[in-house]
């Protein structure tokens, strides 16, 4: 399912240039999407190391026979989707011949928060990928990694709370978290923050 390189003078190689080339290729399809993981919480916070570049794409399993013909040829597509436990959601992993980066494209699935956060994404310039992007809104970011509770995702959670400060809506957390059941899990991050952060 991998497709001709748009660019190819030159494969990528680099973290940046793997994320761009994913992005560039979801731009390419005209495929709806929000830019997730470890990449959206720097765009809210500070530089901080991935392991991938993640997208939410507002489409159908079928879709990525849209997005794959965009892939350079050193992009490897995993040949069938996985499922994610926590919310259902189905995702193709994509590989980098030579790297240990790689993307990992989630489909929206039929959950209600994951809609709330596709609905509320803002268009933020990030220059690492040398395009304007989707990403989520800050609160939306933080109620998920709240959800999926790593030792990882709660330090997100707490570094996006700290650094953006007084511009949180509380509210909005506090609401979906109760949803969720995880308002303690908030609570113990809240109360995590160094004082006059």
């Amino acid at each position: 399912m991998n497709g001709k390189s748009t660019s190819p003078k030159h494969l990528p190689v680099t973290d940046n240039e793997i994320s761009r080339a994913a992005l560039e290729a979801i731009l390419a399809s005209g495929v709806e999407y929000v830019l997730v993981g470890g990449l959206a919480v720097i765009a809210h916070t500070f530089a901080r190391t991935t392991l991938d570049v993640d997208f939410v794409v507002a489409a159908p399993l079928g879709a990525i026979g849209q997005i794959a013909p965009h892939f350079p040829p050193s992009f490897q597509l995993v040949p069938q989707p996985q499922m994610e436990m926590l919310t259902g959601t189905y995702r193709w992993i994509v590989n980098v011949e030579g790297s240990t980066f790689r993307a990992e494209i989630f489909h929206l699935a039929d959950d209600a928060h994951h809609h709330e956060l596709f609905r509320r994404r803002i268009a933020t310039p990030l220059p690492s990928l040398g395009h304007t992007v989707w990403i989520p809104a800050a609160e939306d970011l933080v109620i998920q990694k709240l959800r999926w509770a790593r030792r990882k995702d709660l330090d997100d959670a707490q570094n996006i709370l700290a650094v953006q400060g007084d511009v949180i809506d509380y509210a909005h957390i506090e609401m979906w978290c109760a949803r969720h059941g995880t308002l303690e899990r908030l609570v113990e991050v809240r109360a995590g923050i160094p004082p006059g952060l």
